[in-house]
Parts: C-alpha cells; sequence; structure tokens
C-alpha cells in the first residue's frame, strides 16, 4: 500500500502523478501478478483480517487518492495511467 499511495502523493501536477503511477506500475508488475494469483486460490478470510487490521490506513489513504482522482480525472495521461492500474 504504501508503494501505491506514494504514486498519489507525486509533485502536485497531473503528469506528474501520471508519471509516478506508470512508473509504480511497471515496477510492480510481479508483485500484482502474484496477488492476483494469491486472490485467485480464495482467501477470502485472510483479506477481510487484513481490512480490518488495517482499516485507518486504508481509509486515510483512500481519502488522499480520491481528492487526486477528481482533481485530476480530466488530464489525458492521468487517465491513461488509472487504466493500467491492475482491478
Amino acid at each position: 500500500m504504501p508503494v501505491f499511495a506514494a504514486a498519489f502523493h507525486a509533485a502536485g501536477a497531473c503528469d506528474d502523478v501520471a508519471r509516478a503511477l506508470d512508473a509504480m506500475v511497471d515496477a510492480n508488475r510481479a508483485r500484482f501478478a502474484a496477488l492476483k494469483t494469491w486472490e485467485r486460490a480464495g482467501h477470502k478470510a485472510d483479506d477481510k483480517a487484513f481490512e480490518a487490521s488495517h482499516k485507518e490506513l486504508i481509509t486515510s489513504m483512500m481519502d488522499d487518492v480520491s481528492k487526486v482522482i477528481m482533481r485530476c480525472k480530466d488530464n489525458q495521461a492521468f487517465q491513461a495511467a488509472m487504466k493500467k492500474l491492475p482491478e
């Protein structure tokens, strides 16, 4: 999560945030693939436990991320970078 949040805390310009997101996705492709494999293996209880134990961090991070998304939503580079994020 810190890597994800750091990408959204890049310098204020939306193009800078887009570059940071692109770099984060590119640098963490293997990690995203491993996470997807783990999720497919059916670790719902572990996922819920993680969310419960990190609720404050997740809420804070999502508040910050939401602000950036709203500010940069019309920026083409940001839109392209967001499409690269794994689901």
